[in-house]
Parts: C-alpha cells; sequence; structure tokens
C-alpha cells in the first residue's frame, strides 16, 4: 500500500484563484500538518515548501497541528478565511476522515479540495531482528501460533497505518493488538517487551540496522530504491 502525501486548500480559496492571483502573496502563507515533527508528512512539507517560499518571494510557515486522526489541523483549514495563505498538507488519511469519523465540525469534500499530491511512500512493518523472523511467512506463522500474542502500533485510530497493518491481518488470518501512537516515529519495535510490531510510515534507511527487521505492505512487487534492504513484502495474492 502507497501512502500519498498532498497538499489541499478550502475550496473556496480555489474558486477565487483567478481574483488572488492578482495580488497573492502578499503576506506569509501558513501550511499545517497534521502529523508531528520528523514524519515523512513533515519532512516532505519542508523540503518543498522551501522551494515554494523562494518561487513566491513569501515565506512559507509550516505547523505541526497533530491530535485527532488528522482532523484537528482539517478542521483549521476548514473555518480558516478563503484567502489562500492557510494550506493543509495532509496523507492519505484525509480521504479515509468521512468513513471513519461520525460527526465532524467541517464535511471534507465541500470544505477542502486537493490541490496537488506531493509525493507516494510505501508503508513498512518493522519488528525487531532479536524475534527471529526471516520473512514475512515465518512472521505469520509465529502470529497464529501465538493467537492474539502480538501487538502493533500505528499514527492512530483511522490512520492509514493502521488500516494498511489491519487489511494485512485479516489477509494474512492472524489476530493481533492495536495499540495506536500520536507520534509513530517515537515508537520502536524494541522500545517495549510488549510491542512486537510497527508499522513505519516510510522506508527509513535505518531498516538496516541489525536491531530491526523489515518489509515492505505494498501491492507492488518491486522493492524501493531508497531501501534495498526490503526484501520481503506482501503480493497482490497474499504474503510472500
Amino acid at each position: 500500500m502507497l501512502r500519498r502525501l498532498l497538499l489541499v486548500g478550502s475550496l473556496a480559496t480555489l474558486v477565487s484563484s483567478a481574483v488572488l492571483a492578482q495580488s497573492w502573496p502578499s503576506q506569509p502563507v501558513r501550511v499545517l500538518v497534521p502529523q508531528s515533527p520528523g514524519s515523512a508528512l513533515d519532512i516532505v512539507t519542508r523540503a518543498v515548501m522551501e522551494q515554494v517560499a523562494i518561487g513566491l518571494g513569501q515565506p512559507v510557515i509550516v505547523e505541526n497541528r497533530t491530535g485527532a486522526g488528522n482532523t484537528i489541523a482539517m478542521a483549521a483549514v476548514a473555518r480558516a478565511e478563503p484567502d489562500g495563505y492557510t494550506i493543509l498538507a495532509n496523507s492519505s488519511t484525509h480521504s479515509l476522515v468521512p468513513v471513519t469519523y461520525g460527526a465532524l465540525p467541517f464535511d471534507t469534500f465541500r470544505d477542502l479540495t486537493p490541490i496537488i499530491p506531493l509525493s507516494n511512500t510505501p508503508l513498512v512493518m518493522v519488528v525487531a531482528s532479536s524475534k527471529g523472523y526471516k520473512n514475512v511467512a515465518e512472521f505469520v506463522a509465529a502470529a497464529k501460533a501465538k493467537r492474539g500474542a502480538m501487538n502493533y502500533s500505528s499514527g492512530g485510530v483511522g490512520s492509514i497505518t493502521h488500516l494498511a497493518m489491519e487489511a494485512f491481518r485479516l489477509a494474512a488470518g492472524f489476530e493481533a493488538v492495536h495499540v495506536p501512537f500520536k507520534e509513530l516515529r517515537k515508537r520502536s519495535p524494541r522500545s517495549s517487551r510488549s510491542a512486537r510490531t510497527f508499522i513505519s510510515r516510510r522506508s527509513p534507511p535505518r531498516c538496516r540496522s541489525s536491531r530491526t527487521a523489515s518489509c515492505r505492505l505494498s501491492p507492488s512487487a518491486d522493492r524501493t530504491a531508497r531501501a534495498p534492504c526490503l526484501t520481503c513484502r506482501r503480493s497482490r495474492g497474499g504474503v510472500s
């Protein structure tokens, strides 16, 4: 499964873009990131906005507004004046919010609209190498043998990391306990004896570490060039 990062603005902002183009931007632009500093979304957004600021000739301020499955930042942008100065950088979770949250102070499709995709990043399952799993099949076999003994962390209930792991778990046919975290980047498979697995939001270079073993949760059989160490993966037909 690929995680898409995208730039989002209020619908009214885009509708009035022809008018705004005459004088915009005349002041700094604020970009809200609904995830913590150091997350994949934060890193990509800051790298892109640094270049955007140069092109616009105005500062672009990136602000982390975390919590509630990205909806706090989404609500802030939806409530903002439609003047083009408050924009949201979001992940694939953006499209999941309408079906994972029953009552929200905004309408995802009415109040917010995508501007442009920023990047695609693969999701990675990481386990402590001390567990001895050499591939996905061995991990799944152990999970089935120890029914309900596996825990996994995600970036929050309803997040793309949560749903990706649930899809993988259901396809593989094992039970596991979901442990959501506000800041997934702080969670490590070796940071707690009870945390057996977790999902990373990107293919990190540190997956080459001897302390962890990684596999890509993606329908594609292609390895990611940024992390050639990911030798095990989930195929379209099941677990390999």
